[in-house]
């Protein structure tokens, strides 16, 4: 049974209404019973009621907001998708000339408006109003929505016109930054730097930062490496946004900013380049909570499983140790000598043998997996975790052109290897292997190890990763 409420009815003669509230969103019964002079009560009598609330108003979305034009200074045309579902009409909020506040409405047919009389220095809004069913006896409406706001965070980057350039030579090319194309660059003719575009978007626009993609096919010339981020209403005065260093690979690159940004105009400046060359970019956008103005370049690959929480295949390797501890982890390719790769207690990459329990000693163990890469500069960031005994593993990190890794006899002087580093002799710490890649290609990139009996010193003999990850130099 659910809540019981009593009121007075003052006048039987007069209708008499009681709200109820507390009421959970959805179908109610709600029913009534009287209760007259001597306590004798009535039978109930039900009623089937809908209840919209917290629910209902989380799921209220606004029309579409899609174009304004300035008529004059004190008047605008707004245009506006179709009614959405259940809406009753759309309501504007402004302050008027005289600073009054002050509203009009669009019926669910009309698109468009011309709002006069129109403070344009002031803020204004507009809402969606909503009424479940016709009868409803409440209105409902939608977040206001910020109407300059909205327009500040749309980009329009087909609208942008490059403003300048830092050199007569460069103007050609410059419009290939903003094409929304992978396949053209910006390259400069003058050296390593600086050098700068301007990019006037139109309008002023509300960002948290930008995207750059280096240049996909470098031609005569290098990866942009230090950049400084300028941004200006008036194309004169400019504020230093922020300067950083770009990383020397094909993917792009998402930077953002210490804060929200506010102008027409923005200047990104190459300050140098590396190996010296003549700096190149493909594309630049930007992005605000909202939207970016483009989606151009591909996202860095990740090793798979390659952090915590590290997933075990579900095996159990050497159960002497606890039933289903000891696993070797999913997503890595391991040879035959690499028996256990994962621990589920230490939750890590954890390269391990116990002779003195019947889990032999590793020779030329091998872990690892493939990654399709762009051509740059990369790292892989190893997290060194502890090991049980300094003298216990020999584990080399390496990156390879071949689909597998070497032999560990051969590591340091193999060929195709295009980085590596020992890792048992940096334990609990970060360990930075630096390769390159002159063009597109596959990489394998894992462990090859040895683990020694050196019992007593200690039973088991392992070494733990805490991560492996991919990034640029």
């Amino acid at each position: 049974m659910g809540a019981v409420e009593e009121f007075t009815v003052t006048d039987p003669g007069v209708v008499q209404s009681y709200t109820l509230r507390g009421l959970p969103d959805g179908e109610n019964i709600i029913r009534v019973a009287t209760k007259n002079a001597e306590g004798v009560f009535s039978d109930p009598k039900g009623v089937k009621v809908l209840v919209y609330g917290e629910d209902y108003l989380k799921g209220l979305s606004n029309r579409t907001l899609l174009n304004q034009t300035v008529v004059s200074s004190s008047t605008i045309e707004l245009t506006f998708g179709d009614a959405l579902a259940d809406e009753t009409e759309l309501r504007l909020f402004y302050t008027n000339t005289s600073g009054e506040k002050d509203s009009l409405s669009l019926s669910i047919s009309q698109k468009s408006v011309t709002v006069a009389d129109i403070d344009l220095g002031k803020d204004y809004y507009y809402c969606s109003v909503y009424k479940p069913t016709d009868d409803f006896i409440d209105e409902y409406v939608s977040v206001k929505v910020s109407i300059p706001d909205f327009f500040k965070k749309k980009f329009w980057k087909n609208l942008w016109r490059i403003e300048g350039v830092s050199s007569e030579s460069e103007q050609g090319k410059a419009a290939n930054l903003i094409d929304n194309k992978d396949n053209s660059a910006w390259r400069s003719q003058d050296g390593s730097g600086p050098h700068w575009i301007v990019v006037d978007m139109q309008a002023p626009k509300l960002y948290d930062g930008f995207i750059i993609e280096q240049a996909q096919e470098l031609i005569e010339g290098g990866f942009s490496k230090n950049y400084k981020f300028e941004a200006s209403s008036d194309g004169s005065v400019w504020d230093v946004v922020q300067e950083g260093r770009l990383r020397a690979h094909c993917y792009r690159q998402k930077i953002a900013f210490k804060r929200s940004v506010k102008s027409r105009y923005f200047r990104i400046t190459v300050l140098d380049s590396y190996d010296d060359a003549s700096p190149q970019l493909a594309e630049i956008d930007l992005f605000n909570d909202s939207e970016t103005s483009g989606e151009n370049g591909m996202e860095m690959p990740m090793l798979v499983n390659a952090q915590p929480p590290f997933e075990g295949d579900g095996s159990d390797r050497f159960p002497a140790v606890g039933t289903g501890r000891m696993q070797r982890l999913t997503y890595w390719t391991h040879n035959d000598a690499a028996f256990i790769s994962h621990d589920t207690v230490i939750g890590t990459f954890n390269i391990f043998s116990c002779a003195v329990w019947g889990c032999s000693s590793v020779t030329n163990g091998k872990i690892y997996q493939s990654l399709h890469l762009l051509p740059g500069k990369y790292v892989l960031n190893v997290q060194m975790g502890g090991t049980s005994h300094p003298d216990c593993t020999d584990v080399f990190g390496i990156i390879t052109k071949a689909p597998v890794l070497p032999d560990f006899s051969n590591v340091e002087t193999d060929q195709d290897v295009l980085g590596i580093a020992d890792l048992d002799a940096r334990t609990n710490s970060l360990v930075t292997i630096p390769f390159s890649l002159e063009s597109e290609r596959d990489v394998t990139i894992g462990v090859v190890y040895n683990t020694y009996n050196i019992y007593p010193a200690s039973i088991w003999s392992d070494i733990n990763i805490t991560s492996l990850i991919v990034d640029g130099e």
